[in-house]
C-alpha cells in the first residue's frame, strides 16, 4: 500500500538516523496534541521503495518539519528531503532545532522552533506553539530498549537518561544553596564518588532543591536516576529499573543481592553520574 493511500497529513518529518529519538519524540508530541505526521520511523514499511515513500510523504504532507542539526545538514539524503520540500512548496517549511549551532547559507534566515536547553515539558510547550494543537489522537513511544511488562521510563532526548519527577516551573531562590552544591561536585576528587547531604525538617524545600539541581546541572552527568529511599524496597525498586535500563543486568533479573552489587560495580567503573536518594531517614 502507497503512502498516497493514505489521507493528506499534518507534517513531514525529516531526519537523520542519529536523531531518530528526536524525530519519533516531535512526532509523539504533535500526535498527542491531534496533529497528525508521518515520519520514516513510523510509516516507511521495511522492503518498500525508500524514494517512492518519500515522494508520496511529500505529496501527501502540508507542511514540512527538518529535525535541525549539525548531522542533519551534512546528510545527503536529508539535503535530499529540503529541497525536494522546497520545490513542491509545501505550505510551511519549519525547522526544530535540537543542538547548539548557528546555521549557514540558505538555512540561516529561516525562523526555527528551538528545543536547546529546554526541559520536557518546556520544549513540549514550544513545539505546539511553532505549529498548532488540536485533540489528543495517538501515543509517542515508550523507550525503545524496554520490553511488555517491564517497562522503564522513556528519557527525554535533550536530557541524559533518568527518571526524574516533573521540573517545578515556579521554582525560585535558593540560588546559594544551588551553587555550593555544583561547587561542591566540581572541585570534588574524581577518584571517589562524591555525596552531599540536605537536611532539615519536612516541608522546606530538599526535595525541590535536588530536583532543581538536576535540570539545572543535567548536561554535567550521563545518567540521573531518582530514588525513593523510603525504605530499603523503593530503594531496591529503583535500582532494579535502572538496572535494566542500562542493561547492567538482563531483564528478567530481579534478585535484589545480584542488582545492588552489579550497580555498585557499575558505578565504580563509570563517571557522570548523579544519584538522588529523596526522603532517605539515615
Amino acid at each position: 500500500m502507497s503512502l498516497m493511500d493514505t489521507q493528506k497529513k499534518d507534517f513531514f518529518i525529516s531526519y537523520t538516523g542519529k536523531d531518530v529519538q528526536w524525530a519519533t519524540w516531535i512526532a509523539g508530541t504533535l500526535e498527542k496534541a491531534g496533529i497528525t505526521t508521518i515520519t520514516q520511523a513510523w510509516d516507511f514499511v521495511p522492503g518498500s521503495n525508500f524514494v517512492d515513500n518519500m515522494d508520496d510523504a511529500l505529496l501527501n504532507c502540508n507542511n514540512f518539519i527538518a529535525v535541525l542539526s549539525k548531522a542533519y545538514l551534512q546528510s545527503d539524503y536529508c539535503k535530499d528531503e529540503w529541497t525536494a520540500a522546497f520545490t513542491k512548496k509545501q505550505a510551511r517549511f519549519i525547522p526544530v532545532r535540537i543542538e547548539e549551532f548557528n546555521p549557514e547559507g540558505l538555512w540561516a534566515p529561516k525562523v526555527y522552533i528551538n528545543l536547546c536547553d529546554k526541559d520536557e515539558q518546556q520544549a513540549e510547550t514550544v513545539l505546539l506553539e511553532g505549529v498548532s494543537s488540536n485533540p489528543p489522537s495517538r501515543e509517542r513511544p515508550n523507550y525503545p530498549g524496554s520490553k511488555k511488562g517491564n517497562a522503564v521510563p522513556t528519557p527525554y532526548p535533550g536530557l541524559p537518561p533518568n527518571n526524574l519527577p516533573r521540573r517545578n516551573t515556579l521554582f525560585t531562590g535558593r540560588e546559594e544553596k544551588l551553587e555550593q552544591i555544583h561547587q561542591t561536585f566540581e572541585t570534588g576528587d574524581d577518584a571517589i564518588a562524591l555525596t552531599q547531604t540536605i537536611t532539615g525538617l519536612g516541608g522546606i524545600g530538599k526535595t525541590q532543591i535536588a530536583l532543581e539541581y538536576a535540570f539545572r546541572y543535567a548536561k554535567n552527568y550521563e545518567s540521573i536516576w531518582w530514588i525513593n529511599a523510603e525504605n530499603k524496597e523503593t530503594i531496591i525498586q529503583d535500582y532494579t529499573r535502572f538496572a535494566h535500563l542500562k542493561n547492567i543486568v538482563p531483564i528478567d533479573i530481579y534478585d535484589s543481592v545480584i542488582i545492588i552489587d552489579k550497580v555498585r560495580l557499575w558505578m565504580s567503573q563509570h563517571d557522570s553520574w548523579l544519584f538522588i536518594f529523596d526522603n532517605a531517614e539515615d
